[in-house]
C-alpha cells in the first residue's frame, strides 16, 4: 500500500439547484497560450482573459513556519532505534529486520526531501467553474474530470497527482516524477461569487491557490505532518509483514489493517493516547466512509500488484483501509495487548511460501478461540 495525499482545493459546501434530465449547459471553451490552457463555460470569457494575463503561475512557496506537532518524520529519524524496536516488539520479532530498517529509512528520506524541495512549482492548466453549474452537471450525471459527489451530496475535487514514494526509487527521482505529475494538474477556480470584477475575483482565487499549494508542497501543515508519520510507520510495518509472515495475494485486508493498527500503537507509545488520536482515529475514519460500507469487500480486496486492483473505485479503495483497520482493532483490541504478537508467532509456524489468509485465520483461532472472519464487518 502506498498512501496518497489528495489535494482537495475546491470545496462546494451546498447544493445550488437541481438539474432536470433535459437541462442543457453552456458549452465548455478553451483559451490556449504558449504556456497555459484555460477551460471555461461560454459567457465567462472575461474571467478567462483575466486569468490568462497572470499565466503561467509560479507556485514555489516561501519557507513556511512549521506548526507545533509533537511527532514528525524528523523526530522519527532522530528516534529511529526506539521506533524500530517498538515495531519489532509488536510484530513478535526479537529485533528489527534489515527490510524493516531499509523501508523506514527510504520513506523517512523521501518525506524529508519533500520538505526541503518544492514539488508544486508551476500551474499552467486551469478550469473555471461556477458552483451552481458544476453541481447541476454532476447531478445530471455528467462526468467532470477531477470532481465527484460525496455521500452527503456535496462535491469534492481530487487533483489526480500525489506525493507518492515508490519503494526502491531514489528520493530525487521520486520528486522529479511528482513535479511532472503536478505540472499536468488542471486546477479548478471558483468564479462568479459576489460583486467583484473578474480581475479582482481571479486575483483572490490565485492568492488562495498559492496559499493552498504552498501548504501542501511545504509539508508544513499539522495534518500533513501527522499523515507523513502514519505513512512511514504503516509502510515499515507492512513491508515487514510481507517479507516475514505472509505474501499471498489474499493478504491485503489483514496487512493493511495491521499496518495501521501497529502504526497507531507506536505513536500512542511515543506521545500518549490523546495525542495519538490526532494522527489516526479509526472511529472517525469509519464514520467518514460509512456510506461506502455496502461496497466494501475486505475478503476479496486485491493486492496492489493484482491487475484487478485497478478495477476497484478510488473511494472504495480508500474506504477499505478504514474498515480493514476497524476489523483489526475489533479483533485484537488495545494495541498494547499481546494477542497480535501471539498470533504472528503462531502464523510463523507456517512456511512463508505457504502462508495465506487461511493460515492467519487458523493462527488467530488457535490463540484466541475465536473466528477472525466475524470481524470483517465490524462497526
Amino acid at each position: 500500500m502506498t498512501m496518497r495525499i489528495w489535494a482537495a482545493l475546491f470545496a462546494v459546501m451546498t447544493a445550488c439547484g437541481v438539474a432536470s434530465a433535459a437541462e442543457t449547459f453552456p458549452e465548455r471553451q478553451r483559451l490556449e497560450g504558449k504556456d497555459y490552457v484555460i477551460e471555461y463555460s461560454a459567457g465567462d470569457e472575461a474571467y478567462a482573459q483575466a486569468l490568462a494575463k497572470q499565466l503561467p503561475l509560479k507556485l514555489s512557496p516561501a519557507a513556511q513556519p512549521a506548526e507545533d506537532v509533537p511527532l514528525t518524520v524528523a523526530v522519527l529519524r532522530t528516534r529511529r532505534a526506539e521506533v524500530l524496536k517498538l515495531i519489532a516488539q509488536r510484530l513478535a520479532l526479537p529485533a528489527p529486520t534489515p527490510k524493516m530498517g531499509s523501508t523506514f529509512d527510504a520513506f523517512v528520506a523521501g518525506y524529508l526531501a519533500l520538505q526541503a524541495a518544492p514539488v508544486i512549482d508551476t500551474a499552467k492548466r486551469f478550469a473555471l467553474w461556477r458552483k451552481p453549474e458544476l453541481m447541476a452537471r454532476l447531478k445530471a450525471g455528467e462526468n467532470v474530470a477531477g470532481f465527484a459527489r460525496t455521500a452527503d451530496g456535496d462535491i469534492e475535487f481530487s487533483a489526480g497527482a500525489s506525493f507518492e514514494f515508490r519503494e526502491g526509487e531514489p528520493p530525487k527521482k521520486s520528486i522529479a516524477r511528482m513535479r511532472e505529475d503536478w505540472r499536468r494538474v488542471v486546477w479548478p477556480l471558483n468564479i462568479g461569487e459576489g460583486s467583484a470584477s473578474p480581475d479582482e475575483e481571479i486575483n483572490q482565487r490565485l492568492a488562495e491557490l498559492r496559499e493552498n499549494a504552498a501548504q501542501l508542497d511545504a509539508f508544513q501543515s499539522a495534518g500533513v505532518q501527522r499523515m507523513a508519520v502514519v505513512t512511514v510507520l504503516h509502510e515499515t510495518v507492512e513491508s515487514t509483514l510481507v517479507s516475514t509472515y505472509i505474501r499471498s495475494p489474499d493478504r491485503r485486508w489483514f496487512c493493511e489493517g495491521v499496518a495501521n493498527y501497529v502504526a497507531y500503537g507506536v505513536i500512542e507509545a511515543m506521545v500518549g493516547m490523546d495525542v495519538a488520536r490526532a494522527y489516526y482515529d479509526v472511529d472517525a475514519e469509519v464514520r467518514r466512509f460509512a456510506a461506502l460500507k455496502p461496497s466494501i469487500n475486505l475478503a476479496h480486496w486485491p493486492v496492489v500488484e493484482d491487475p484487478r486492483s485497478k478495477d476497484v473505485p478510488a473511494d472504495v479503495n480508500t474506504a477499505s483501509y478504514a474498515f480493514a483497520t476497524r476489523a483489526i482493532f475489533a479483533a485484537f483490541g488495545d494495541p498494547k495487548a499481546e494477542l497480535l504478537p501471539k498470533v504472528l508467532t503462531e502464523l510463523r509456524k507456517t512456511p512463508l511460501d505457504r502462508a495465506n489468509i487461511e493460515a492467519v485465520y487458523a493462527a488467530y483461532h488457535a490463540q484466541s478461540g475465536k473466528d477472525l472472519h466475524r470481524f470483517l464487518g465490524a462497526e
